[in-house]
């Protein structure tokens, strides 16, 4: 995944995947050239053993503000849609409820000029991508993040949890982001002091990647996810 601050790439984050017979998932990733069409096509996946979801995804396209790809690419930031099988803004939702699927995650990716570019995290209950993700924004003033969206699959409110909180530049590893505009990778929250991650270890969380993503102007979010 490349990190870009504008025209600038700032750093690529690298994601290993492994799975078994019975691991379900997808990574993917869809882009638009505006000169070729105005929908959003599949570049490429990673989809584990949902085979059939995999053949449809590779034949199916999305125009702006439609699906997980077309809301991500319209909103130009992290984008979470829950319970997809009955999310009917996820246009495939009766293909990811037949192998599991139920928790979608879109990223804007890519140096935002001509083409677009989006990333697609697709997490099944059983097999979870991760346990927990988080998207945190900048207040109003630009001088705190501020909690915008999650999903826990321990079922934790995390609007509520997070509230009246928020997380300063600089600390914790999603703080860190913000303030270098790099990704974080933590193994170990026991070391970092931000509200986030004290709540994931609650949790019983342990580790935590802080992904930045970067506009024209600065910082639109850091989405966050935990294992």
């Amino acid at each position: 995944m490349p990190v870009f601050a504008g025209e600038f790439l700032q750093a690529v984050m690298v994601l290993f995947c492994g799975d078994d017979e019975a691991h379900v998932g997808a990574i993917e990733l869809w882009h638009n050239d505006p000169e070729v069409s105005h929908e959003m096509g599949l570049v490429d996946g990673y989809y584990g053993a949902a085979d059939m979801f995999e053949f449809n995804s590779r034949h199916t396209r999305f125009p702006r503000g439609f699906g997980l790809p077309g809301r991500t690419w319209k909103a130009g930031a992290p984008l979470i849609i829950k319970d997809l099988h009955d999310a009917r803004s996820f246009l495939r939702w009766e293909d990811a409820a037949k192998v599991g699927i139920n928790l979608g995650v879109g990223v804007p990716t890519g140096p935002g000029v001509d083409h677009t570019w989006v990333l697609t995290f697709l997490s099944a209950q059983a097999t979870p991508i991760a346990r927990r993700f988080e998207i945190w924004v900048p207040d109003a003033a630009r001088s705190v993040l501020v909690f915008r969206a999650g999903d826990c699959s321990a079922q934790t409110d995390l609007a509520a949890l997070y509230a009246t909180k928020s997380i300063a530049r600089g600390e914790g590893s999603i703080g860190g982001a913000w303030a270098t505009g790099m990704p974080a990778l933590n193994d170990d929250l026991s070391h970092d002091a931000s509200i986030a991650a004290s709540e994931a270890r609650v949790s019983g969380l342990s580790r935590m990647v802080a992904l930045p993503v970067i506009g024209n102007a600065g910082l639109e979010a850091l989405l966050a996810w935990y294992l």
